[in-house]
């Protein structure tokens, strides 16, 4: 269909419905990916201002630490929740021009093969730097009239704006969080698309600005498609046991007779705010009576004379269903969200270890420590280190052997003093 047969087909449906020039007359979910305050503000002024469509905006920092929300994808939590017919993955660095939505809707109403409807941005016209939003709004202006109507399949698109049928997560689900970063995530999500046959489009009459311009070389893209269509997953599930807090093994490690210090570990532990926990123990000497506490261990150790602290560990770590691994030793206070906050680096970084770093210690304690379960990690990592919300993670790195050594250096010093 030629662009003026598109025009021609669109005004005689606003004739015969007798509606304001939009497309579409319910509301669109804008899913907002925050990474700095200004930006979101800006955007979200944007947003406002330039939007004739009834809107429900979510807002999902990345760099936001909330206890509540320790572990849980949070972008495919808010697409679990859409319930319009369409929805927007909208960047913060990405600012809107007048009608741009509603020139990207026109495109699902010219051919419903399309899934996906992006809006053409300065890096594809390589226009000029806008000093002032007159400036910008004149020249989306000029390039829709230039273009209106006009748009184009494409084989692939950048996904800092895109609109979205909401079917699609029937087909594909969700973001896959095993994956890197957010741009990795959404064009494995677009490739997914692709793959049910649905075309992506290109409208060449909306236009927005890219506050920061990414260049991909081609020939990375390509072989990013490559490797996403052939190592991942077609569909990411969206149900709630999919987006529920990750199960946490907390070990909690007791080396002292006296049954007072596992009682007060076993506190500490129920008094953690994270959700979804569960406890096994490592304990000197025989089997005490278990103090009562709001975690029942699921499974113990105990261990008599020389402590095989290898062997203990590579038992507990076969007994942990969780996750992630997290220790507690007796003798340590800690805050309430102690858990959710390693969680929470853990998962935003995709980490295999995290240490909460000591402020007046230069030696991390045991129980400081979380990592990935060793049976759901690889083996062969390069190491490198990142810290964020007061958190240290080694970021590719089996956990293995780093840990033992942490183990046996601070279970030593623990049985001396």
């Amino acid at each position: 269909m030629s662009r003026l047969e598109r025009l021609a087909s669109r005004s005689t449906r606003l004739l015969a419905e007798g509606f304001l020039p939009l497309p579409e007359h319910a509301t669109v979910t804008i899913i907002l990916c925050s990474t700095r305050s200004d930006w979101t503000a800006f955007c979200l002024d944007a947003l406002e201002k330039c939007t004739r469509e009834r809107l429900q905006v979510q807002v999902i920092p990345v760099h936001s630490y909330e206890p509540q929300f320790a572990g849980i994808d949070r972008f495919n939590l808010a697409l679990s929740q859409v319930d319009t017919k369409y929805f927007v993955l909208l960047d913060d660095g990405v600012i809107v021009t007048p009608d741009w939505l509603t020139r990207l809707l026109w495109a699902f109403y010219d051919d419903p093969r399309i899934g996906i409807v992006a809006p053409s941005t300065n890096s594809e016209y390589n226009s000029p730097f806008c000093s002032t939003l007159d400036e910008l709004f004149a020249l989306s202006e000029a390039i829709a009239k230039q273009n209106s109507g006009s748009w184009e399949t494409v084989q692939n698109l950048q996904g800092r704006c895109i609109v979205c049928r909401t079917s699609l997560l029937n087909e594909v689900g969700g973001l896959d969080y095993t994956l890197k970063g957010h741009a990795a995530r959404i064009l494995d999500w677009i490739l997914r698309v692709q793959t049910k046959g649905h075309l992506l489009a290109l409208a060449k009459d909306s236009y927005v600005y890219e506050l920061q311009t990414v260049y991909t070389d081609p020939e990375e893209k390509k072989e990013q498609r490559m490797q996403f269509q052939t190592s991942h997953s077609p569909f990411v599930p969206l149900t709630p046991e999919a987006l529920a807090p990750p199960l946490v093994s907390v070990v909690v490690v007791s080396l002292h007779p006296s049954s007072h210090f596992l009682h007060d570990a076993l506190t500490n532990v129920a008094r953690q705010i994270y959700p979804n926990i569960e406890v096994l123990l490592i304990r000197q000497g025989s089997p005490p009576h278990r103090p009562r506490s709001a975690h029942t261990p699921a499974a113990g150790i105990w261990m008599d004379g020389e402590i095989p602290i290898k062997k203990a560990l590579e038992s507990i770590w076969r007994l942990a269903k969780g996750l992630y691994i997290a220790y507690l030793e007796t003798g340590y206070e800690f805050e309430t969200d102690h858990i959710s906050r390693l969680v929470d680096s853990i998962h935003k970084n995709r980490a295999l270890v995290g240490a909460v770093y000591p402020d007046d210690d230069k030696e991390i304690p045991l129980s400081f420590v979380m990592h990935r379960n060793p049976a759901s990690v690889p083996i062969d990592f390069d190491i490198r280190i990142s810290q964020e919300n007061n958190v240290i993670l080694l970021m590719n790195r089996a956990p293995s052997l780093e840990i033992v050594k942490i183990f046996e250096k601070t279970v030593k010093r623990r049985v001396k003093s």
